[in-house]
């Protein structure tokens, strides 16, 4: 059933339907102005599709294996970085960049 559904999702996205009143703008501007229905088109996934790949490139985190074998997230704080530092000094650090974020 679930392959009916796809085959006929496809068959709509190849072969679009203009009197569609799904989205009667888009079906109007298929009609009419067909550059402006690809560049408007073209738009939207510059905007909505391609944004969830942005995310990924900047959130891309990398890992590298230690002596023992065990993957460790690079980006992550270290234990190393903070265990010098106070807990008072460590709490004001987390508050101020909690309240820059606001």
């Amino acid at each position: 059933m679930v392959y009916v559904i796809y085959k006929v999702i496809r068959c709509l996205l190849l072969d679009p339907n203009p009197e569609s009143a799904l989205n009667e703008e888009a079906g109007r501007l298929l009609q009419e102005d067909y550059n402006e229905y690809v560049a408007r088109a073209r738009l939207y996934t510059d905007v909505h599709a391609c944004h969830h790949l942005r995310n990924l490139k900047a959130v891309k985190v990398t890992h590298e294996s230690d002596s023992h074998g065990i993957l460790r997230d690079t980006n992550a704080p270290s234990s190393k970085k903070t265990a010098g530092k106070p807990a008072v000094q460590r709490h004001i650090s987390a508050t101020k960049k909690a309240l820059k974020r606001l």
